[in-house]
């Protein structure tokens, strides 16, 4: 008996551990081609992930969203940096971050906790059903750093 309440209970801590941050999705509608984009993550109490912007030299992963080039979908304000001729890095507009040093990292980092919300307003030069993309995050708490992780992103336009 006592061996399955620490199998269970290492199962459930170990789940835990393996996803502190839940990524929402949604779409605003300005008009007939113009939509705000919102990508909400949900972070577990001690845990944090980071801004889109960091120091070069930090060994830490920053948050990124990532897209193929596509001549229909124009990001308004948004820095767009090519990555190759398959893939551009959208920085999408975020709330102010935590700036506080972490010994874990031995820096000043940006980082957010609890919850943060990135949007990015786009407009289409077409009809376009879905936009899909991937998004790159790495998730620590002042003990350690989860290895980054890829996770996919579609934002459903036209779904009335």
């Amino acid at each position: 008996m006592k061996y399955l309440f620490f199998l269970l209970f290492s199962t459930v801590c170990f789940s835990q551990l393996d996803n502190p941050v839940s990524w929402f999705f949604e779409v605003e509608k300005l008009d007939s081609n113009n939509y705000n984009l919102k990508i909400i993550a949900e972070i577990d109490d001690g845990w944090h992930i980071y801004s889109q912007y960091k120091d070069p030299d930090s060994f830490i992963r920053e948050t990124s969203f990532y897209f193929e080039p596509n001549n229909d979908i124009n990001f308004i304000q948004s820095d767009v940096k090519k990555i190759d001729s398959d893939l551009i890095k959208v920085f999408f507009k975020e709330e102010e971050p935590i700036k506080k040093y972490l010994e874990i990292q031995d820096e000043v980092a940006r980082y957010f906790e609890n919850e943060v919300v990135f949007t990015q307003q786009i407009s289409l030069n077409k009809t376009i059903n879905e936009i899909q993309g991937k998004l790159e995050f790495m998730a620590c708490n002042d003990v350690q750093c989860l290895p980054p992780q890829i996770i996919n992103i579609v934002f459903l336009l036209n779904s009335d």
